[in-house]
């Protein structure tokens, strides 16, 4: 009879470990880089307060299974697989990362009754994801206007260039860490939290996420005019200049507690808890058949798209009158053709794409060389002309992207192209790039 009680806690257990270890390469990847990262610090606590949500909801007798196999959960939980994929193959890293959370949330409402409540804790997991760098840039120019705006009330005369401050004292950048897109971040998880477990009127929800984050955005202009102040007054001296990533905390700590004070007001009254009836729990054999084949099916197209043929596809450099020049810090390429014509070199980096990072838009591939300087940019006909320059020579670089039988300069461009070579089978890319010495 225990047992019974206990099996849908078992279930959810068994059918979370099996998703996240059918995709383990995408498991490893954000690891890698939202565990690693300042800005999701917050990220070891995610899957840990995922799982009290999922027991919680367990204890309250909210974790009720499917009574019949339902095929419109089904069909979604297929397509988001076979989306999950397609991303996958084509390297697309923020469509693989948000699809790895969307496919397991689709396995638990084919699994138990869904609603909002149940699917949340899954959902919850996007705060792990390291796809909210995307508002890093608006959230800079957005913060630079406030603080201007603030600080013309200080009466210290200030220079506004870009995302640069300067007053007599010194200069400030607001820089990708002073965006506050920590703060926006860790508002959203915490009051979408409160909201779960506190808040049930769906006005009321919308305004105290509002406030959440209106109140994060303000507290972190604040912090930078504060600083600027405190560099004023105390002529840049002050041990805040070089470390104030606690003193933003200072700021945002109480602003928390006086919105959870706040939030009281929205809070349910006088809830109950609905209890597990001591009854033997029904078990619909076909939802759980369904969600072990997807699952089945995943771990095999995961594991198939990701082992190298290393008998077939050995690194190889094809080398012919080579010019001594510059060239791109380039990582994980499969192979390098380098060749000389009419005194201009051309380097053909290829990359395979059979491990998460051998793709041409990988991060930490930098295309312009260690040491310059760009002097000019544009882009024509799918090339990105470039003039770099040192203190001893300017060249003049010309590279593009190929995905497929189709090149492009852009890598917005890059990522459809990926996408669509991906349905057909095609995971390769390269990166052409040419170098000529400037007379």
């Amino acid at each position: 009879m225990n047992s019974l009680k206990n099996l849908p806690i078992i279930v959810l257990l068994v059918a979370t470990v099996l998703t996240f270890a059918s995709q383990f390469q995408i498991v490893q990847n954000i690891w890698q880089f939202s565990f690693d990262d300042g800005t999701y610090s917050h990220a070891y606590l995610i899957p840990f307060i995922s799982a009290y949500l999922y027991w919680q909801l367990f204890t309250e007798g909210r974790l009720v299974f499917q009574e019949k196999l339902n095929l419109a959960l089904l069909l979604c939980a297929i397509i988001i697989l076979y989306t999950l994929v397609i991303f996958t193959f084509a390297q697309f890293t923020t469509g693989f990362r948000i699809f790895l959370i969307l496919f397991y949330t689709a396995i638990i409402a084919v699994i138990f009754k869904p609603n909002l409540k149940v699917l949340f804790p899954a959902l919850f997991l996007i705060f792990i994801i390291p796809v909210w760098g995307i508002l890093t840039t608006p959230l800079q120019e957005l913060s630079t206007s406030a603080v201007t705006f603030m600080m013309k009330y200080s009466g210290i005369p200030i220079f506004v260039e870009g995302n640069t401050i300067t007053i007599p004292e010194g200069i400030f950048e607001i820089a990708g860490g002073c965006s506050g897109l920590r703060y926006l971040i860790v508002s959203l998880a915490v009051s979408s939290l409160f909201i779960f477990m506190y808040v049930e009127n769906i006005k009321s929800a919308t305004s105290f996420l509002l406030l959440a984050i209106v109140g994060a955005l303000v507290t972190n202009w604040i912090r930078i005019t504060a600083l600027i102040l405190i560099g004023h007054f105390s002529n840049m001296e002050s041990e805040l200049m070089t470390d104030h990533n606690t003193f933003g905390w200072y700021l945002y700590i109480p602003f928390m507690i006086l919105l959870f004070a706040f939030g009281q007001k929205y809070c349910i009254g006088n809830t109950t808890t609905k209890q597990v009836e001591d009854k033997p729990v029904p078990v619909n054999n076909k939802s759980l058949i369904s969600v072990f084949l997807l699952l089945l099916v995943g771990s095999s197209l995961s594991q198939a798209l990701f082992i190298s043929d290393t008998s077939t596809k050995q690194p190889m450099n094809c080398l012919k009158n080579i010019n001594e020049h510059p060239r791109p810090d380039i990582i994980s390429a499969h192979s390098l053709c380098v060749s000389t014509d009419n005194k201009v070199t051309t380097y053909i980096y290829q990359f395979d794409g059979l491990k998460i990072g051998n793709t041409v838009d990988y991060y930490e591939n930098q295309f312009i060389p260690k040491g310059y300087e760009v002097t000019h940019s544009e882009i024509n006909n799918d090339w990105h002309l470039l003039t770099v320059r040192n203190s001893n020579a300017s060249y003049t670089v010309k590279y593009q992207f190929v995905s497929g039988t189709s090149a492009t300069a852009s890598k917005a461009k890059l990522k459809q192209l990926k996408v669509l070579n991906a349905l057909k089978g095609i995971r390769d890319s390269q990166l052409v790039w040419k170098i000529s010495a400037d007379k």
